[in-house]
């Protein structure tokens, strides 16, 4: 057994199938196969079960797992520091498109400028891609918003974010003032993708009202949301910091909803593994400075 192998069934558990962990990894389908057969042999275990075309962990599977991502974790924590302890330290950190946008710019400029001994790489993605990297130790710190859902990640509640909702000023309910919760039915919307923090709050508030939102459009893209709400395509749901400026240039509306309050947590997460190295330590009290 080598590290290649832990490598690829690590893949083949996070993509749930050969092919997703084969393309994942730029290297051809057998190759995965194998590799998986290998560890089987090995070990003398069976490590993943097919049902309706997905592969799943076996229960021994579910344990391999789990040393297999420490190990890893590892042996990359080991390269790092020591090479690290040749140069500048890097830190490896991710941000959702929202705190990229609202948030990292200030926080990236204070913490280099204070820290210069420290490289710090960003990589922006969505809150599943960024806890996908957290756990194959291909990022050290992500930045994201709601809650991790793997039991392998360790979470440090950051900036809280107030949740607005807009519309563009042609709107039929950008003119009304105060509305409540029963004047949005029937509103098309555009809205976070289903299970996003976003999202979810959104749902839950309107649930406690009797309420449901069918959106017109749906996105992981927090951004492309704004410009479609500014476009007329209906209601978005965003936080109040990525729709400030359209808000004041009179691009969009806030629309006032009676009783509706809905704020968004965001989080910083680390491998439960993760040693915190003093840079790494450093920057995320950076984040939580900046929360203050």
């Amino acid at each position: 057994m080598t590290l290649r192998h832990l490598e690829i069934f690590v893949a083949v558990a996070d993509h749930g199938s050969m092919s997703g962990a084969a393309h994942a990894l730029y290297i051809a389908q057998p190759t995965v196969s194998q590799a998986v057969a290998d560890l089987e042999h090995t070990y003398q275990v069976r490590l993943f079960e097919r049902l309706s075309r997905r592969l799943y962990l076996t229960p021994e599977g579910q344990e391999m797992l789990g040393y297999a991502r420490h190990i890893l974790a590892s042996v990359d924590e080991m390269e790092r520091r020591l090479q690290d302890a040749a140069g500048r330290p890097l830190l490896r950190v991710g941000a959702t498109i929202t705190v990229a946008t609202c948030l990292m710019p200030a926080i990236l400029s204070r913490f280099e400028a204070d820290h210069a001994d420290t490289r710090v790489n960003a990589w922006v993605g969505n809150t599943r891609s960024i806890e996908e990297r957290v756990l194959s130790s291909r990022l050290d710190l992500g930045f994201v918003e709601g809650e991790a859902s793997s039991p392998d990640i360790r979470s440090v509640p950051a900036r809280e974010d107030e949740l607005i909702l807009v519309a563009s000023p042609a709107h039929p309910l950008a003119s009304r003032g105060v509305i409540t919760a029963h004047d949005l039915q029937g509103m098309d919307f555009v809205l976070r993708e289903p299970g996003s923090a976003i999202r979810d709050a959104f749902d839950s508030a309107l649930l406690l009202r009797d309420r449901c939102a069918e959106p017109a459009w749906t996105s992981v893209n927090s951004p492309a949301l704004a410009a479609a709400a500014r476009e007329g395509l209906g209601v978005a749901v965003l936080p109040a910091c990525l729709t400030e400026a359209d808000v004041v240039a009179g691009r969009l509306v806030r629309l006032e909803v009676e009783g509706l309050t809905l704020r968004n947590q965001n989080q910083l997460v680390v491998h439960r593994d993760k040693t915190i190295t003093p840079p790494l330590r450093l920057f995320m009290e950076a984040v939580t400075a900046e929360e203050g």
